[in-house]
């Protein structure tokens, strides 16, 4: 008989905390009233199932205040500066060959060949630099590398150089770049 006491007070125990728990949360949980209510809520004709025309004048609706954040004005933001620079191609300053100017232009939909530049996705303006800029010295390379895998390195990595053969990775760090086009050697 003491058993079964102890079953009835454990279930009327956790019926009765369930039920003080589930009162406290509604409690809490119900909206504040100092706040501004919607009313006329229960009118008929604000929910229809078919489309009604409506008559502005005849409607005496409260128009609530937008809850929404209002942004503050955009600041103007200071231009990128452009930088000028000129592709050198055979030893000279001047206009970039034409396989130079045709990659970047595939490349990049925002190219201009006057000033060699691209406007990118950030705003700042860069300089397009093609594996087709090094095409005059690509015999007198320093590491002796071919053309093939110095433009396989250009179109791999952007921050390729072909003078030392080397990019810089994700990390920070300088690497080597290997191709499937390098000489053992």
């Amino acid at each position: 008989m003491k058993q079964f006491g102890r079953f009835l007070f454990a279930i009327g125990s956790a019926l009765g905390l369930c039920f003080v728990g589930s009162a406290t949360a509604s409690l809490l949980m119900s909206p504040q009233t100092d706040g501004p209510q919607i009313r006329q809520v229960d009118v008929t004709d604000l929910w229809t199932i078919r489309p009604v025309r409506v008559d502005p004048s005849r409607q005496n609706f409260e128009r609530l205040a937008s809850i929404a954040p209002v942004d503050p004005p955009a600041l103007p933001r200071p231009a990128a500066p452009v930088v000028q620079k000129t592709a050198v191609i055979d030893g000279t300053a001047g206009q970039p060959s034409e396989a130079h100017v045709a990659w970047c232009a595939n490349r990049y939909r925002s190219y201009d060949p006057g000033s060699n530049t691209y406007r990118s996705y950030t705003g700042t303006v860069r300089t397009c630099v093609s594996p087709h800029m090094d095409e005059g010295r690509a015999a007198s390379s320093p590491a002796g590398l071919s053309q093939a895998h110095m433009s396989w390195c250009a179109a791999r990595y952007r921050s390729y150089r072909a003078q030392d053969n080397t990019y810089r990775s994700y990390s920070g760090e300088q690497r080597d770049c290997l191709s499937p086009f390098l000489q053992d050697g």
